[in-house]
């Protein structure tokens, strides 16, 4: 974890956010050096199971984000506060 001291939500996400999607480039580059065959024994299956998996993944947390910016929207748009 990082023990930085964020001032903002955004700094935080930020932080947080380029750390981890360089940890997941690293591990993809590793995966990616694991393609030579001279070295590695794999099949058809073995790699539409891989990135099946990886694929499914990332549509499930691309979609919690974009449900989470639609709710904000719809957030936004309703003020219980509102007084004429």
């Amino acid at each position: 974890m990082l023990k930085e001291k964020y001032t903002s939500n955004k700094e935080r996400f930020i932080g947080y956010a380029d750390l981890r999607i360089n940890n997941i480039l690293k591990n993809l580059h590793l995966l990616e050096k694991m393609t030579v065959l001279e070295r590695y024994e794999y099949t058809e299956e073995q790699v539409d199971k891989m990135f099946t998996a990886i694929k499914e993944k990332m549509k499930a947390t691309e979609k919690r984000y974009r449900d989470q910016l639609q709710r904000t929207k719809l957030r936004q748009k309703y003020d219980p506060d509102f007084k004429l």
